[in-house]
């Protein structure tokens, strides 16, 4: 049996292809979006792409100075298949996203065509915001996550929550596949807001669509978590703060699995046989009766 199962996991790899064209990207990004006390922070990116390993963070902005300090945005990821995108805090008016994007080219070497699924584990779903303000009326907060698994720059399974702060009013916006209920946690005042949303772990599979014999795709699976600060009267760079996190770790040698695609012969055999069984079915109950 151990021997079985050897061999069936090798057939695998050498069907799926292209492990050795893997590489992850880390992104952190800063736009003041023109709101109140930011206009002397310009926007900011940085990025990297590795065939290895990344850590970005919001310190690698160039130039960082003191505009940056209530900023504190984490992106890393690795061709091993371990993804998480993080916003420690943004205590500033303004949006920060961090994102994490593994890639590889994945090759159908089997000879027959295949159907190609990539495996998913988000977790450590949580966001936080926040904090004393003069007027929650004028109060926006925002926090969320992005899930995209894209073939040849086409997205095949997309998910997407948007946790929001209106004055002291709590909501919640989906997009794409639903991936469950946050629970939250509100410890609201008249002047002070504390929220906390979290997702439970979800386990799926995003179909990346059935490839012929030779055939070659693009893959990619970007994590993102974002955060948006706009508080005109509120407690900026003290008392206030958004933070999100998202994580989804799954080794590179199961990220993706396929399984052969039944030829037609098959499916015709297959009916044969159930129509075989409904005949022998229906002559036994004749016989009982």
């Amino acid at each position: 049996m151990r021997k079985t199962t050897i061999q069936l996991a090798v057939l695998s790899l050498l069907a799926i292809g292209g492990a050795q064209a893997a590489d992850v990207t880390g992104t952190v990004a800063y736009n003041p979006m023109g709101l109140t006390g930011t206009s002397n922070v310009p926007a900011a990116t940085v990025s990297n792409t590795s065939t290895d390993s990344v850590y970005i963070t919001s310190g690698d902005f160039t130039p960082y100075d003191n505009n940056y300090t209530n900023i504190a945005a984490y992106s890393q990821g690795s061709t091993e298949g371990g993804l998480s995108a993080e916003i420690g805090y943004l205590v500033m008016g303004g949006r920060v996203e961090s994102t994490a994007t593994w890639h590889d080219t994945i090759s159908n070497l089997s000879g027959s065509s295949r159907n190609y699924q990539m495996n998913l584990n988000l977790n450590s779903m949580t966001f936080n915001m926040g904090g004393w303000t003069a007027n929650p009326a004028l109060r926006d907060f925002r926090t969320g996550f992005v899930a995209d698994v894209m073939v040849n720059g086409v997205s095949v399974w997309k998910s997407a929550q948007t946790f929001k702060l209106n004055g002291n009013g709590a909501s919640i916006e989906k997009f794409g596949v639903d991936i469950g209920n946050a629970t939250l946690r509100d410890d609201t005042g008249p002047d002070y807001a504390s929220l906390r949303y979290t997702l439970g772990n979800f386990l799926g599979q995003a179909n990346l669509g059935t490839f012929a014999a030779g055939q070659t795709a693009e893959v990619s699976y970007s994590l993102s978590a974002f955060s948006y600060w706009d508080d005109p009267e509120g407690c900026a760079f003290e008392c206030s703060s958004i933070t999100a996190r998202v994580d989804d770790y799954v080794g590179a040698e199961s990220r993706i699995v396929s399984a052969p695609v039944p030829e037609p012969e098959s499916y015709a055999m297959l009916l044969g046989g159930l129509g075989l069984v409904g005949v022998l079915a229906r002559r036994r109950k004749l016989a009982a009766a």
